[in-house]
């Protein structure tokens, strides 16, 4: 199905990006790998070292948004996020502009940082285009939420991504069904891609249950949860269903089980929903835990809800109790034309109490020319929120984008 995003994405730009490619960026080779034998996969690059003071709390992640300036991430939406395990995070986002030679131009679908030590620095793909290449037949890979494991000095990433094919219509792009993609880290060096495998055929029914809308580790397993709408009128929210596998075999899809509500099983079609459509969770959102607790966090009733809210569950798989309302992110229809959207928790960030969890907003607009002018507008902003969750009507629009 074809729906409207807020996004800034031209094949014909990101084609001249790729032949162009980044002769002229500086190329920062601090992070030193220690491994012993050459890794699998094709080798990125990470761009210039941007210090910093390590930030603390909503307020110093809305600074650092706020005042970063690199030309290779002018802009971008989701920043999905996780602990890698050498004293960095891994952060994605989506469709991201750029500064070519001081014009703001949409260049790729996804794109990294690396984060950590006082250090930020963007990952640099041999082109210079998306770390997730794009399919050949121009499908390109938007990502949705990351896990990660450490062992022997090496990262394994992985990265749920949803499958998009853009529009000629401005604002308009095509949801495919979704994808793993599967990185290995270095100990303080540069990522590798290895590889990224579609999952199920292409379909733009939003029936379809796109697995991986959110992913969470408790111990060596892995849980991987998946939205789906039912396409009814005034149904605006997805359901959720839940797999798990153990987090090492996450690519092996034939190993997924699926839970039924009783028992996990190998039928996925046999998967029940733990959170239902109506008053649902938005396309992409958060599961994580904090102590013996578990919740979902997301925008209720989808993008075109204005309800943040926590669903509480005392185990991974649920059930999900009734949302709590924590605060308000609408969209707003003044003369900035400001959308809000896609909430996602950073519960490995450090807030400015053990008893609240960073939650980034995505924000955009539709037009152009004010997004020109006020380039960082399309950064996500964070606010804190109380864990366990309080009823709060209150607003949570974040800080003035300048």
């Amino acid at each position: 199905m074809t729906v409207t995003r807020r996004r800034w994405f031209t094949l014909g730009l990101l084609a001249v990006l790729l032949a162009g490619g980044f002769a002229g960026f500086t190329v920062w080779q601090g992070w030193k790998a220690e491994s012993v034998e050459p890794l699998p996969g094709i080798a990125y690059s990470l761009g210039v070292c941007h210090t910093y003071p390590e930030p603390v709390g909503a307020a110093g992640y809305n600074s650092i948004a706020a005042s970063v300036s690199d030309p290779l991430i002018v802009g971008g939406d989701v920043a999905a996020s996780t602990d890698i395990g050498d004293g960095r995070h891994v952060w994605m986002f989506g469709d991201t502009s750029r500064d070519l030679g001081g014009q703001l131009v949409p260049a790729a679908r996804n794109t990294m940082l690396l984060v950590g030590n006082g250090c930020r620095a963007v990952v640099v793909a041999p082109a210079g285009g998306a770390v997730i290449p794009d399919r050949a037949d121009g499908v390109g890979y938007w990502p949705m939420s990351l896990v990660a494991s450490h062992a022997d000095g090496v990262t394994t990433l992985t990265v749920s991504a949803q499958r998009v094919r853009g529009e000629e219509k401005a604002f308009q792009f095509t949801n495919l069904g979704p994808a793993l993609a599967t990185f290995l880290i270095p100990d303080g060096g540069a990522p590798r891609f290895v590889s990224v495998v579609d999952l199920g055929p292409d379909s733009k029914s939003r029936r379809t249950v796109g697995w991986g809308a959110a992913m969470a580790v408790e111990g060596d397993m892995a849980y991987i949860y998946g939205t789906s709408n039912p396409e009814e009128p005034l149904v605006f929210g997805f359901a959720v269903r839940v797999a798990r596998v153990p987090l090492r075999s996450i690519s092996d899809v034939a190993a997924w089980r699926y839970w039924t509500g009783t028992a996990w099983t190998d039928d996925e079609a046999s998967a029940t929903e733990v959170i239902d459509a109506v008053g649902g969770v938005s396309q992409t959102f958060s599961v994580f835990h904090r102590g013996s607790s578990w919740y979902a966090l997301s925008k209720r009733d989808g993008y075109l809800g204005n309800a943040l809210a926590l669903w509480p569950a005392s185990e991974p798989w649920g059930t999900f109790g009734d949302p709590v309302i924590v605060g308000l992110i609408p969209n707003s229809a003044d003369e900035r034309t400001i959308l809000r959207y896609m909430p996602l928790a950073h519960p490995e960030l450090i807030s400015t109490s053990p008893d609240a969890v960073i939650v980034s907003v995505s924000r955009n607009s539709e037009d152009f020319d004010l997004l020109k002018r006020f380039p960082t507008l399309y950064r996500p902003y964070f606010v804190e929120v109380p864990i366990p969750p309080a009823p709060s009507d209150q607003a949570l629009n974040g800080p003035e984008a300048g």
